[in-house]
């Protein structure tokens, strides 16, 4: 791979996480992550004077554990990763998902349970530690985004090593500033072509906007906030396969009434299952995300949230968990579900519009929000 698994390595390490001496980081593998990574990962944590813990996890195994581990010996397992997850001040989450339906078959109550355990864990690294999130290119993958695997693999590194991050974060601050100064949000689209309509508007007033420049995921372009949390109403019409719990979903339409998703639906998957997530708990209804994607390599929907939820002229509306630092009260809750519409010509269009000023046409920024267009941030 002409060393790109070492120069990725590097930016994790150096860029991502800042490894510091004496720091303690976790590597957590699922699935089939690449031998070359873990060991160049672990070559540079050395290097920076850190000390290193590894899990490798399966997917397939830790659902016989969900399916059939009992109550009592499920929350010993996951009490002693959390106690573990609490020692570390650095986490290296990477994932190469082998099969994307693998947990589609979890009873839905068990399921329920083992989120609920998971919860204070996922909460811990994203909260307490210096992490990086990465999703791996293998043959599941290629096929999920219909890539060879040649392809795919070609594709990853574009988005990883083929943007100016330090670029990006730079030009993050003109949008963050402006969300920071936004009272209303309106959405509408798509433009043409399509027989639904999106027309959503809610307040972000009071809730901080955050960047995201490959900080925390990699590949990373997003700006978030989160809605005021009874603010939001009218329709969103999502237009990029999703999927959730190992469910796939199309065509996702979400009418909400004061904040609340009143009513679901979907033209790819059932609306059984879809409303099975939005009742997971009573704060799962409620949107606890509202972010803008800008990264520049990421111009498709590839069928993985971390690719996808950064495509550059997409936003994604997230029910679920709200983050600490951009906070509407929505914390208390298993889920946190990104569903993405992309607004670029081709998908069919759209606006956003802050306090009724239009800061986005079919996917491109207007005005001093230019620079965050495609076009500055590749390198």
């Amino acid at each position: 791979m002409d060393g790109k698994w070492q120069r990725l390595a590097k930016i994790l390490v150096n860029y991502s996480t800042r490894v510091q001496p004496g720091e303690i980081a976790l590597v957590h593998c699922i699935d089939d992550v690449p031998e070359e990574l873990v060991d160049s990962l672990l070559a540079e944590i050395f290097k920076a004077g850190g000390q290193a813990l590894i899990w490798l996890d399966r997917e397939c195994y830790l659902k016989q554990l969900i399916n059939n581990a009992n109550e009592q010996a499920l929350t010993v397992f996951m009490e002693d990763r959390l106690a573990e997850i609490k020692k570390v001040q650095v986490v290296f989450h990477l994932y190469s998902e082998t099969n994307a339906c693998e947990y589609s078959d979890i009873d839905a109550e068990r399921k329920k349970f083992y989120l609920k355990l998971n919860r204070p864990i996922v909460d811990w690294r994203c909260n307490k530690t210096k992490r990086v999130l990465t999703c791996l290119p293998n043959k599941a993958a290629a096929q999920l985004a219909n890539m060879s695997t040649a392809e795919f693999e070609k594709f990853y590194f574009d988005v990883c090593l083929g943007v100016d991050y330090p670029a990006m974060a730079e030009a993050m601050d003109i949008l963050v500033a402006r969300m920071n100064a936004t009272d209303k949000v309106y959405i509408v689209g798509p433009s043409h072509g399509y027989a639904s309509i999106t027309d959503l508007n809610f307040s972000i007033k009071g809730i901080t906007a955050i960047k995201c420049p490959g900080r925390e995921n990699f590949p990373d372009g997003e700006v978030f906030t989160a809605p005021v949390r009874n603010s939001v109403n009218g329709t969103i019409n999502f237009n990029t396969p999703t999927s959730y719990g190992g469910n796939q979903f199309d065509s996702i339409r979400l009418v909400f009434v004061d904040g609340k998703i009143v009513d679901a639906d979907c033209q790819i998957g059932t609306k059984q299952k879809l409303n099975e997530v939005f009742n997971t708990d009573d704060n799962s209804r409620y949107v606890g995300e509202f972010a803008l994607g800008l990264n520049p390599r990421v111009t498709r929907a590839v069928g993985e949230i971390l690719f996808d939820e950064k495509i550059a002229g997409s936003l994604h509306f997230t029910p679920g968990s709200c983050y600490p630092e951009a906070s509407n009260g929505n914390d208390d809750c298993a889920i946190h579900w990104d569903l993405v519409l992309r607004q670029t010509a081709d998908c069919g269009g759209g606006s956003i519009y802050f306090d009724g000023e239009l800061i986005r046409q079919d996917g491109l920024f207007l005005g001093d929000l230019a620079v965050l267009n495609p076009e500055n941030l590749k390198v």
